[in-house]
């Protein structure tokens, strides 16, 4: 192995040492220093000051390339170990391999493993990768790696035939096909892969392809079955391409686990009966799996691409590391002999193996260990590096530390023992001052600190001056332009001008400035003029050129005129624009001649003759008369035409009218019942197409109630578009704020009303549209029970002190009561209606008044007297007294129809639940009571939970019927008030819409129930604790909430 060694400082007086090392080695070495003394009254010259470094090589073995099935390790900088089950930890070195079963941990640096010829993977610092399993034959390798934590970098080779490589994470599966992609696993966030180039299918570990196989072994008869299972998986798994990244996190995995679980199912049947030597229904079993696998892996592919997104720039610029992964050149496996299979046929002819090839490792290891290596001009570690080479390459090594002296070695790789480099820097030396002689010398200055690495200038030089000059795809100027980088950054030059290639340059900053100049090439085409008579003169831009016949090259865009001309003949002009290629110009002059007027529409459109481009919109070209043209018009997002004209004397016109170019635009939606509008056309349902011109911007609109609304503007490719657009729920529509105390009890609404009641007594009435439209302020105001009872158009409230009749509308006062005595109530007692008339109830009796709360001077006796409010049941008004008993009377005549004695005692202010006949009602003390009206008799009574009535009111839906308790809801059974279930944490009385439950629950909840089993259904989030029941409002819910803010939901949002 040959050696030259360079040292390299910034000074600018130097004096050089050479020494001879050994046979092997030869390192030639240039010392430099400079300094200007400080001022002294008696300057003394300086001695030169002998630097002492020390390079130290140690030949080793070379690397023999085995056939064993294992990963190998190319290049290893810092601290790596190789774990397995049978040798424990040990460190790893270049040339080790790692077996199926073991793992890499990379501490600090990184490591690079070579498979075969398909592929390397650099495994980043802090990383550990398991290799699960790894064949290496011809024309058929298997890799499977599994990312344990940490990150790596893949560059692998486009595979073929039966290849395989498959990357693996606790998350996701990840089949690459040939591209260059990086695999992040965080242990909170999951998987990140992202693609550089080429495409990865990302698959989470439960719709693994290959696990679903390895059930088909032990499937019997339905093998095939699974078999095209797991080709539905592969196809159908979400591919990532280049510039794109995805997420799939612990969710995503476990969702899909769910998903699959049907597919699994099924698969075990047939397992489970297999192996029981039963008969398998194959027919039943692919038909059954051939459904579940079809619902899974969309519900699969779906979950997993919520996440897909385009590359970041931080995430593009870390895969561009995968550009420095260097792939050694090993050669192919040779095929295993094949044994003869008769032990007697004659041995065939021994052929002796050739030597196996070798990998020459260089090492390095460097004192300080802090030091920087670099492998030509990139940055390798700090301290040690190891890497395998072939035999002959060339290699230029830069070692280097601040304060130190910087070396540069520059290596020819030996043929059949490699190298280790024991490489230990010098600080750079401060020639010795002699003091200025002083009777008493001043106080030695305080050292000065180590200064800062200074930064580096880049000057930038590019011919033509007028080229755009970027760094790090940032413009800085154009022509010449520098700027100041840190030593050790790496920078991408790059220039680039109209009419020229661009080019640029990787340029790593050292310790001295730096000149980097970029010439760009120029694009040309060549013109051919060839003309008939063959001594026709030849004129390009005033200049003649030749007869007959002329070649020459010109740069892209150069703009010429072209005239032919022959005495006796008819000259010609045909204006050229050079395009990249040839182009051809070729004529037969004519004594007559014409001129052939091209004409476009729209204006820009390119005009080409003969296959010349002759200019755009409007061209004047004269031809010898006779001649056949053909003349293409073509200009983007339109359908080109193309004709022939025979061109006749004065002037033929041809007009071109193109025809915009259309494509077929798919929208989709996810819900799929959501309204589409595409450029501003009528809106429709689900999935809508239109065709669209191409290139145009269109401006597609998807809404939704309870969703929210998404405009996307999309540009129409020449073959069409899907687009599948996925609305995100957003269920509250209005959160405004409406008072600064808390709803009470329950809201009401009309048809275009929503009414609520705080508590102070204050009324506000809500339209739709999320404006408070009034405040009504009113006497009751101590109100912890009240609220308000929808009459038509208007609402009622009463309380302690009063009560008022408000128009819903408007807000306006139509009738006002103040109450007293047993009209004064505190526990939300109110008015129910009947008859177009409201009857109140007062402690002893119910009062007639109109609808607008006149008085009719009317009064229903109720013996015993009451603390409720009454329910119709049956036509018949239902009321219970103080000691319980159920009192049912005539509302039109206010006979007592019959008196039901109960458990019930102490009812107080709500009102009963009715269905049909049967009345449902609670007391004080925790009894439940069903009565039917038609008959006075008790259906059921039963305890509830506690001891403790509710003071809601309960509410039917279907067969239960509703008890709110603290804390909980209750679910009887209507027929005969059995326990039916029971809703935990609720806080308020639930609404019945669309057959479901909608309440509020703890946790600033509001949930959605079924109401025949109380299983959850779903449930939103709210911005705080509702405290008064919702109400429905047309298709939304009004819901109040503890902060006196009330929000319309849409219940189709609420997922």
């Amino acid at each position: 192995m040959y050696v030259r060694r360079e040292n390299r400082r910034p000074f600018t007086t130097a004096f050089s040492t050479i020494a001879a090392w050994s046979a092997i080695v030869a390192v030639t070495f240039l010392v430099a220093g400079c300094g200007e003394p400080e001022p002294v009254s008696a300057p003394v010259e300086p001695e030169p000051v002998e630097e002492t470094w020390l390079v130290e090589e140690e030949e080793t073995e070379a690397i023999e390339i085995t056939e064993v099935d294992s990963a190998l390790i190319t290049f290893l900088t810092g601290d790596a170990y190789l774990v397995s089950e049978e040798t424990g930890e040990r460190y790893a070195d270049i040339g080790d391999g790692l077996y199926a079963g073991e793992e890499l941990h990379v501490e600090t640096g990184y490591a690079e493993l070579q498979v075969g010829t398909i592929g390397t993977v650099r495994v980043r610092e802090n990383s550990v990768v398991r290799l699960d399993d790894i064949v290496l034959q011809p024309g058929s390798t298997t890799v499977d790696l599994r990312v344990v934590s940490g990150s790596i970098l893949n560059k692998v080779e486009r595979l073929a035939g039966t290849d395989s490589y498959d990357v693996r994470t606790e998350t996701a599966v990840m089949g690459v096909r040939g591209t260059e992609f990086g695999v992040v696993v965080d242990p909170q966030a999951g998987t990140r892969v992202a693609v550089r180039s080429g495409r990865v299918a990302v698959v989470p570990p439960a719709a693994d392809p290959r696990r679903i196989r390895e059930r088909a072994a032990e499937s019997g008869e339905a093998a095939d079955a699974v078999e095209a299972v797991a080709r539905r998986v592969e196809e159908s798994a979400l591919v990532i391409g280049a510039d794109e990244e995805i997420d799939v996190d612990e969710s995503t995995a476990q969702a899909a686990e769910e998903v699959i679980r049907q597919v699994d199912t099924i698969i075990q049947e047939a397992a489970t009966a297999t192996a029981a030597g039963q008969t398998v229904d194959v027919a039943a079993i692919t038909a059954r799996l051939d459904v579940a696998a079809e619902e899974s892996t969309r519900r699969i592919t779906e979950d997993t691409s919520r996440t897909r997104r385009a590359s970041s720039e931080e995430t593009r610029q870390e895969l561009q590391e995968i550009e420095e992964i260097r792939v050694v050149a090993l050669p192919p496996r040779m095929p295993d002999r094949v044994e003869p299979e008769d032990p007697d046929a004659e041995a065939p002819e021994v052929v002796e193996e050739p030597p196996r090839p070798l990998l020459i490792p260089v090492r390095f290891n460097v004192e300080p260990a802090e030091a920087q290596i670099r492998l030509d001009g990139r940055n390798v570690g700090r301290g040690r590096f190891a890497g395998v080479f072939r035999p002959g390459e060339e290699l230029e090594f830069q070692v280097g530390l601040e304060g130190y002296t910087a070396e540069t070695l520059r290596v020819t790789v030996g043929s059949e023992r490699g190298s280790t480099y024991r490489v230990s820097l010098s600080p750079r030396a401060v020639p010795e001052r002699v003091p200025e002689p002083e009777p008493e010398p001043e106080p030695e200055p305080e050292p000065e600190p180590e200064p800062e690495p200074e930064p580096v200038s880049l000057q930038v030089n590019v011919e033509p001056a007028g080229a755009q000059v970027r760094f790090n795809d940032e413009v800085q100027g154009t022509g010449s332009v520098s700027g100041e980088f840190m030593p050790g950054d790496e920078v991408m030059v790059a220039a680039e001008l109209q009419g020229y290639r661009p080019a640029s340059e990787r340029v790593v900053i050292g310790e001295d400035a730096r000149t980097v100049r970029l010439e760009l090439e120029r694009i040309t085409g060549s013109l051919t003029v060839e003309v008939t008579p063959a001594d026709t003169r030849i004129i390009i831009n005033g200049q003649a050129v030749g007869t007959g016949r002329h070649n020459a090259t010109y740069p892209e865009g150069t703009e010429l005129s072209v005239r032919l001309e022959r005495d006796g003949f008819a000259p010609i002009t045909v204006p050229v624009t050079i395009q990249e290629g040839a182009n051809p110009v070729r004529y037969e002059l004519s004594r007559d001649t014409g001129t052939l007027r091209v004409t476009t529409s729209p204006a820009g459109a390119r005009i080409l003759m003969d296959g010349g481009v002759r200019g755009s919109g409007s061209v004047d070209q004269v031809f010898p008369a006779g001649s056949d043209v053909r003349v293409r018009v073509e200009m983007e997002g339109y359908l080109p035409q193309e004709r022939t004209v025979s061109v006749s004397t004065g002037t033929t016109p041809l007009r071109f009218e193109l025809e915009r170019q259309m494509a077929q635009l798919t929208v989709t939606t996810v819900p799929g019942d959501a309204r589409i509008q595409i450029a501003g056309a009528a809106a429709v349902t689900g999935r809508a197409q239109r065709s669209v011109a191409v290139g145009d911007s269109v401006r597609v609109n998807v809404t939704r109630p309870g969703f929210a609304p998404l405009e996307r503007t999309v540009s129409v490719p020449a073959g069409g578009q899907s687009l599948e657009l996925r609305l995100e729920p957003r269920p509250i529509e209005v959160n405004i704020p409406v008072s600064s105390r808390p709803f009470v009890r329950g809201l009401a609404a009309s048809a275009t009303m929503a009414y609520g009641v705080d508590a102070g007594g204050t009324v506000y009435g809500i339209n739709p549209a999320g404006r408070v439209a009034w405040t009504r302020e009113t006497a009751n105001t101590s109100n912890e029970n009240g609220l308000p009872v929808a009459v038509g158009n208007n609402v009622v409230f009463s309380g302690a002190a009063e009560m008022l009749v408000i128009n819903g509308a408007t807000g306006a006062v139509i009738n006002r009561r103040d109450l007293s005595g047993g009209e004064s109530h505190l526990f939300g007692r109110r008015p129910i209606v009947w008859n177009n008339q409201l009857l109140f109830p007062s402690d002893d009796e119910l009062i007639v008044y109109s609808g607008t709360g006149a008085a009719t001077g009317r009064t229903i006796s109720v013996p015993g007297g009451s603390k409720m409010t009454p329910v119709m049941a049956g036509g018949r008004l239902v009321i219970a007294d103080q000691q319980g008993s159920v009192l049912i009377i005539d509302p039109d005549t206010g006979a007592l129809v019959t008196t039901v004695s109960t458990r019930m005692s102490q009812p107080v202010a709500l009102a009963g639940a009715a269905q049909g006949n049967r009345a449902f009602l609670a007391g004080r003390r925790g009894v439940a009571v069903a009565v039917d009206s038609s008959n006075g008799t008790v259906v059921w009574q039963t305890d509830l939970p506690g001891g403790r009535g509710p003071f809601v009111d309960p509410v039917v839906v279907g067969d239960v019927v509703l008890f709110v308790l603290q804390n909980e809801t209750l679910a009887l059974s209507t027929a005969d008030g059995s326990e039916r279930y029971r809703l935990r944490n609720t806080r308020t009385a639930p609404l019945v819409m669309n057959n479901q439950l909608y309440f509020g629950a703890s946790g600033n909840v509001l949930r959605v129930a079924n109401p025949a089993t109380g299983g959850t259904v779903a449930s939103l989030q709210l911005p705080a604790t509702p405290s008064a029941a919702p109400v429905a409002l047309g298709d939304r819910i009004a819901v109040g909430l503890e902060n006196g803010r009330m929000l319309i939901v849409h219940p189709e949002g609420i997922r």
